[in-house]
């Protein structure tokens, strides 16, 4: 059995708060949410594991906040912008390597939300967005393009998120359908609509915006909490 003996701080400066934002697929590095640049914005960190080395990924001049991780090849590492209006969230994009960032789907003309990726590949993902709409669809954007194609179906009554499969290979919609959650799966590469999830009972079902895939590697258990 391990000892906590064994554990080792990345960070331990009580000066400052550190919000855990991902780690590479490869457990190389490990990125972090800090105000420990200026004592007030929390910016994105970058730990290498293997040097101990921290760096400076992104300022955001703003209270950042954990995206889903790494992309899948580990060059992007999403967060989450607040911007000056009620109800406004950037997704923001950060090379580790080249301090690049892409937002994918920016809305500097309305206040929107766009929510963590769901990665199918290194270079596309999903995510659920309220941009230019009422309610929040599902939408695709491929990085290579900078394309977005909404998902037929979604966002037409209801807000609706996304989640992926470890594998990539499964995705899950799940639609707050007045006051209840419906869960369906889509297929990945095509958007096609697939079969529902049946729930034990009507209820809420919300997944947490952890910086890791929330479904086990065949898309068959999730970590959504009823």
């Amino acid at each position: 059995m391990g000892s906590f003996d064994r554990l080792r701080p990345l960070t331990s400066d009580p000066r400052f708060g550190h919000h855990f934002a991902g780690v590479s697929h490869d457990g190389r590095l490990v990125a972090y949410l800090s105000n420990r640049a200026n004592g007030v914005d929390f910016d994105l960190w970058v730990c290498e594991l293997g040097s101990g080395e921290h760096r400076l990924g992104y300022s955001g001049n703003a209270w950042c906040q954990p995206g889903s991780g790494f992309s899948p090849d580990g060059r992007f590492v999403s967060v989450l912008r607040p911007g000056d209006r009620p109800l406004d969230f950037d997704l923001v994009l950060v090379d580790v390597s080249s301090g690049e960032v892409r937002i994918p789907l920016d809305h500097p003309d309305e206040a929107a939300l766009v929510c963590p990726p769901a990665w199918v590949d290194s270079s596309s993902f999903y995510a659920s967005s309220n941009v230019g709409r009422d309610f929040a669809a599902i939408v695709r954007h491929d990085l290579a393009t900078a394309t977005t194609t909404p998902i037929a179906g979604t966002g037409e009554r209801f807000d609706a998120e996304v989640v992926a499969s470890r594998n990539r290979a499964t995705i899950i919609v799940i639609e707050n359908r007045d006051g209840t959650s419906e869960m369906r799966r889509y297929d990945p590469d095509s958007g096609t609509r697939g079969a529902v999830i049946p729930l034990p009972e009507a209820g809420v079902t919300h997944f947490f915006s952890f910086p890791a895939p929330l479904l086990s590697d065949d898309g068959s258990r999730t970590g959504d909490e009823l």
